[in-house]
């Protein structure tokens, strides 16, 4: 093993460390965000819809909201991201 390959994969385990601690600092702050959402209105959060951009964290069918027309209910979902390149790692994950 060759001085390159070592340090390509003290590289990797690094940016693989750093992509856990990030999944996980993004994964919490969602959750607290939601408690904190339903506590206050009993609900989950509330976005504006936008019909051309579907996603999969919307929850139910639009509605009109004291603040939004065309609101939906959103929850954030946790999926696999598919991207890559130099700086991604297929072990990111992406809300």
């Amino acid at each position: 093993m060759n001085s390159n390959t070592i340090m390509s994969d003290i590289k990797n385990t690094d940016i693989s460390a750093q992509a856990s601690k990030f999944n996980n600092t993004l994964d919490n702050f969602f959750k607290r965000f939601i408690n904190v959402v339903n506590a206050e209105t009993g609900e989950s959060p509330i976005t504006k819809h936008e019909p051309d951009w579907p996603s999969e964290c919307q929850q139910g069918d639009a509605f009109l909201s004291e603040t939004m027309q065309d609101s939906i209910h959103w929850l954030p979902i946790q999926r696999e991201a598919n991207y890559s390149g130099p700086h991604c790692q297929d072990s990111f994950l992406k809300y």
